[in-house]
């Protein structure tokens, strides 16, 4: 049987958010996935932070040298 349940981990030890139907000291298999979490922009690679910002620009070529400006970074 596979159930995906929420629990918060307190102590070394994972607690379940809601109960569950199983019996007590069963034995179980618990895979991790971390929470996500929006990148900002110090997360980002200066290519990445090059099209921060790129409907603020100005810029009105963008669609015909896109490949182009890719390539080099926005920011030139």
């Amino acid at each position: 049987m596979i159930q995906v349940v929420k629990a918060i981990y307190e102590d070394g030890v994972f607690r379940p958010l809601e109960p569950l139907d199983i019996p007590d000291r069963s034995e179980v298999e618990i895979t991790i996935q971390a929470p996500h979490t929006p990148a900002d922009a110090s997360s980002l690679s200066a290519r990445g932070r090059s099209f921060v910002g790129i409907g603020r620009s100005g810029r009105r070529d963008v669609s015909e040298r896109a490949e182009e400006l890719l390539r080099a970074g926005f920011g030139r």
